[in-house]
């Protein structure tokens, strides 16, 4: 036989490359896989925002919690921090938290403790996105003066 034989009679040699039903059968397949993983992409996506909020939240409760222990440990002040208005923060993605800060009622006997609890929440969302409740330790009820 040589290298360069025939096809039999009445056989064609049109099988190379692809056909347009194969292009159109891969596309297909591609298409049916894309579909499959798109509510994996979608539930990422919302992982992914709710997981931003958290950190932001959690970003803004430590803030409060740090001007909380930077407060004089007396009851007037603590009081003055909780009576104090918060602005809210809008983060890069536009969204708004609102912290807020709730104090209890002075001991009856010093040194004593104060009940505050700080919330953050995400504005045009009925529930609170974080709370922190803490024990905040007061010397007195007033600065002595001096």
């Amino acid at each position: 036989m040589s290298t360069t034989e025939s096809a039999p009679a009445g056989a064609t040699r049109d099988d190379e490359g692809f056909s347009l039903i194969e292009i159109v059968v891969s596309m297909f397949l591609i298409a049916f896989l894309a579909m499959a993983f798109a509510p994996v992409l979608v539930q990422s996506m919302k992982t992914s925002v709710r997981n931003t909020t958290i950190a932001t939240g959690t970003q803004l409760l430590n803030r409060e919690l740090d001007r909380l222990r930077a407060t004089p440990a007396f009851c007037d002040a603590v009081t003055a921090f909780g009576a104090a208005t918060v602005a809210p923060t809008t983060d890069a993605r536009g969204v708004a938290f609102q912290p807020t800060r709730q104090v209890g009622g002075c001991p009856a006997n010093y040194p004593g403790v104060v009940r505050v609890t700080i919330s953050v929440s995400t504005a045009g969302v009925a529930s609170t996105a974080l709370t922190a409740r803490t024990l905040f330790y007061v010397d007195a009820a007033t600065e002595p003066t001096s």
